[in-house]
């Protein structure tokens, strides 16, 4: 009795490995900024108009909240740091009586609202 010849199967190529290197989350690349400037030292950013912007934030080194609307009770949706430059796109008094501005930063398309007393308009 004959034994049925098998055919081989044809040849598959090797599996591919795919690296895949994902970017940094923002709260990652954030920690990485804060984890390699010394506490209560000033943040120097050097400040240039491009044209695009006409306010910088200002204040104490640290974040700065950039809020969804003209107030405290609105979320945080962003955070700034003094020297950042944006744009100026609207101003609001909220019902304590303090000024908020929304503003644009050019540089990530990002934009919300921010206390007065934090931005200083060109």
């Amino acid at each position: 009795m004959q034994r049925p010849v098998s055919q081989s199967a044809p040849q598959q190529a090797p599996p591919q490995t795919i690296i895949v290197q994902a970017a940094p989350s923002d709260r990652e690349a954030i920690k990485e900024v804060e984890t390699e400037r010394e506490p209560d030292k000033p943040v120097k950013k050097p400040v240039k108009n491009t044209g695009n912007t006409n306010a910088t934030i200002v204040g104490q080194p640290g974040s700065k909240n950039i809020r969804s609307g003209p107030g405290t009770v609105y979320d945080s949706k962003h955070i700034a740091y003094p020297g950042d430059r944006v744009r100026v796109l609207e101003r609001s008094i909220d019902s304590g009586g303090y000024t908020w501005y929304k503003v644009y930063f050019p540089e990530s398309g990002a934009d919300g609202w921010i206390a007065g007393q934090l931005l200083s308009i060109d």
